[in-house]
């Protein structure tokens, strides 16, 4: 997977960044507290995941992120998450809540984007 593109990872799944032995785990989703799109809310809500990002040395770390509910997806806010030299984006978060419907947690798939972020040395 490169940086800059958008991608679909599973709950559970792992992808790899290309050329930095970086691997990025969906391991979790926090809550899902959105409004379901068939029911009139007063507040839209949010819905929370956990990355694990593991190094090439093989150490773990975990980014936390929200996506509002209610929203027009891709979304493509300026609210990306930070963790090293990298922003995560939380560009959607499958299946949306639907009172119909039931959902499992395995059914969950997030689409992501990463971007490097240099600094004014390109490292």
């Amino acid at each position: 997977m490169a940086f800059d593109q958008r991608f679909e990872v599973g709950l559970g799944e792992r992808v790899v960044l290309e050329n930095t032995g970086t691997e990025i785990t969906f391991s979790a989703v926090t809550h899902d507290y959105r409004c379901p799109c068939d029911v009139q809310c007063i507040q839209a809500g949010e819905a929370g995941i956990v990355l694990t990002v593991t190094d090439s040395l093989g150490n773990d770390s975990q980014v936390f992120i929200t996506i509002p509910g209610l929203i027009l997806t891709p979304y493509r806010a300026d609210d990306a998450t930070g963790h090293g030299n990298r922003h995560f984006r939380l560009m959607r978060l499958n299946p949306y809540p639907n009172t119909g419907q039931d959902q499992s947690v395995q059914d969950y798939r997030a689409l992501m984007m990463i971007e490097s972020v240099l600094d004014d040395r390109g490292v």
